[in-house]
């Protein structure tokens, strides 16, 4: 369940990692919020004095005392994921910010970068939920004071919103978020991968709320030729999908439809997936498990799957479902997964229906296709050719999922 079930106030402590500056030879920067009612707050800081004083002889809890040392970085997020919180990040693409805009200017980059972050809280919580902000200190006083003053004045950002800005000395929590924030750039920035990054990934994976990444990060697609190997050829394919579905989240994030909001955030929980290994599925269960840790509301199984996946289908996003569960399509392998499975529905149904109007054509002469709007459907079964196909429909996606999640424990 999602930490704000039956709670009404949320602590939220805040960091960051990396430069405002765009010339910085370093193009990412990340906003790191970390979200804890006030029922596990206690706690957690206990927690987080004990892994501070056995990993950082007591001081602070800070990403780049660990450095490059990723055995133990991973030993320490170990302990860190027993606490109970949850995150959400924002990650910036310096690179792809335009040098003329705004965001040249570090008040500007600073003041809207946090928007995006407490607004995707936002959409997570709900208007009534409120959020009690402590931001690591930055900058001069009068500069907390005009972030402190913008913030507050969104008036379409929280109904209930409070920011103070805090020395992460004296802040265990706001230590966490510096932690997770270090931590995040070895999972994302191809530079800082290494033997540890799947390892570290998939620890925080139950933490994570929700992330946004700004610009939206698209692949890089290029040219491709009679000379170009198949696995070019699968790589481009599954950077056309991948940029696909990242348009997708782009152009109906804003949009204030629960439904269109399910399917971004679905469409996030896939990514992420495809991320960590693109050949990777995940069960409806989970999947729904997740959704309600970003505050939606839990719709039965057959409307996500007819509302939700079928309507992130019906956009051209190519989803393939099995008995393993659901993956986003990115490679020519999972488009064919995705076109046999239509094949085993559509085919019998169009079957069926063949043999239906040859039978009654063959005892009244009546043609049940008789209809204008018919027309399509004549053309199809007039060209169907005689094939071996199943009476019935041989496999069915979503009960198999459904099936085998309930046979495994609903996982």
């Amino acid at each position: 369940m999602a930490l704000w079930a039956n709670v009404n106030t949320l602590n939220v402590f805040a960091d960051e990692s990396g430069s405002v500056n765009l010339n910085d030879p370093n193009p990412y920067y990340w906003a790191v919020a970390i979200i804890m009612p006030d029922s596990v707050l206690s706690a957690n800081i206990v927690s987080l004095d004990n892994i501070a004083s056995r990993f950082f002889s007591g001081g602070i809890i800070k990403s780049s005392n660990v450095g490059n040392n990723h055995k133990r970085r991973l030993e320490i997020l170990q302990e860190i994921v027993s606490l109970d919180f949850q995150f959400a990040f924002q990650l910036v693409n310096k690179k792809k910010l335009n040098p003329e805009s705004g965001y040249r200017f570090k008040p500007s980059f600073y003041k809207n970068i946090n928007r995006r972050l407490y607004e995707s809280l936002r959409r997570c919580g709900g208007q009534t939920l409120s959020l009690i902000c402590k931001v690591d200190q930055h900058g001069t006083t009068e500069f907390q004071k005009q972030v402190q003053k913008y913030m507050q004045a969104q008036e379409d950002l929280l109904c209930h919103f409070s920011m103070t800005f805090a020395d992460d000395k004296s802040d265990r929590c706001i230590q966490l978020a510096d932690f997770i924030a270090g931590t995040l750039r070895f999972c994302w920035e191809s530079e800082k991968e290494n033997e540890y990054t799947t390892q570290l990934k998939k620890l925080l994976q139950g933490h994570q709320l929700t992330y946004s990444i700004f610009p939206p990060n698209k692949k890089q697609l290029s040219s491709l030729d009679a000379d170009s190997t198949p696995e070019e050829i699968d790589e481009e394919i599954g950077n056309v999908l991948y940029n696909q579905a990242v348009d997708f989240i782009e152009e109906y994030e804003p949009d204030d439809d629960e439904y269109k909001q399910m399917q971004v955030a679905t469409l996030k929980i896939l990514l992420e997936r495809a991320d960590v290994n693109k050949n990777d599925h995940i069960y409806l269960a989970e999947i729904q498990e997740q959704l309600e840790e970003l505050g939606f509301e839990t719709i039965n199984r057959q409307l996500f799957i007819s509302k939700i996946i079928g309507g992130l289908r019906f956009a051209g996003i190519i989803i393939s479902g099995s008995n393993k569960g659901y993956r986003l399509a990115l490679s020519r392998t999972a488009i064919e997964d995705y076109l046999d499975h239509n094949t085993k529905i559509i085919f019998p149904m169009l079957s069926r229906l063949r043999k239906a109007r040859e039978r009654v054509l063959s005892f009244i002469n009546y043609d049940i296709l008789f209809r204008d709007k018919d027309q399509n459907l004549r053309g199809i079964l007039s060209s169907l050719q005689e094939m071996d196909i199943a009476e019935t429909i041989s496999f069915d996606e979503e009960k198999a999922i459904i099936n085998n999640e309930s046979s495994e424990g609903n996982r």
